[in-house]
């Protein structure tokens, strides 16, 4: 996981969330934004929200004024940006916090979901090279089977049919076949040689027998 994108992420999450509890929050619960009071009213001045209803033919709402208001009376209104920006200051350690832990169970399920799709397309490659003939590692063991079975035909080929009477030289001759068609097959099942080489290929081992 790379930490520059956790915090990178962190950081726009915090503020976002931060950003959220201050505006949608304070107009849901105007009485919130006196919890930043303090960043905007420093004392010994005291702040105030105050609420007014408004209605323009169908629509109704209420606006939100807060005012900061000095000892000796006199009283001005705080902007609204100044509130709401005070507020989302103070909403963003918590939102840092949140936003953390919302990019950190973010990212660990992305790598995981990535882990996982990879593996199954590797897995899946792996099974089309091992199933393909024509494919460049599929021929090389294709060829290479084919010279050692070239190869086991000129070197372990009989110079004279084995005698019925002489069973010593049959065990091993018949035993020799036995391991040959054996491989031959085995070569056959795994897609190294086709139907039809494997046909031809055990018609010639039969019949040098």
């Amino acid at each position: 996981m790379s930490y520059t994108k956790l915090t990178i992420f962190t950081i726009i999450v915090g503020a976002f969330l931060a950003m959220m509890a201050a505006g949608p929050g304070a107009a849901v619960f105007p009485r919130s934004l006196l919890l930043a009071s303090d960043l905007y009213c420093p004392e010994p001045a005291s702040a105030d929200v105050q609420t007014r209803d408004f209605s323009y033919g169908t629509t109704r709402g209420y606006t939100i004024q807060v005012y900061c208001t000095e000892p000796s009376g006199k009283k001005e209104e705080v902007g609204a940006l100044t509130s709401f920006l005070s507020l989302s200051v103070l909403y963003l350690l918590p939102g840092l916090v949140g936003g953390f832990v919302l990019t950190f169970l973010a990212l660990r399920g992305i790598a995981w979901i990535s882990k996982s799709v990879e593996e199954q397309k590797l897995h899946r490659a792996t099974i089309q090279n091992a199933s393909i003939p024509g494919n460049d590692a599929a021929m090389a063991s294709t060829v290479a089977a084919l010279e050692a079975f070239k190869s086991e035909s000129q070197t372990d080929a009989p110079t004279q049919h084995p005698s019925i009477s002489n069973p010593e030289r049959q065990r091993p001759e018949q035993s020799n076949l036995t391991a040959r068609l054996n491989q031959l097959k085995e070569a056959y099942h795994k897609g190294l040689i086709s139907q039809q080489e494997y046909e031809s290929k055990r018609k010639g081992i039969l019949e040098e027998f």
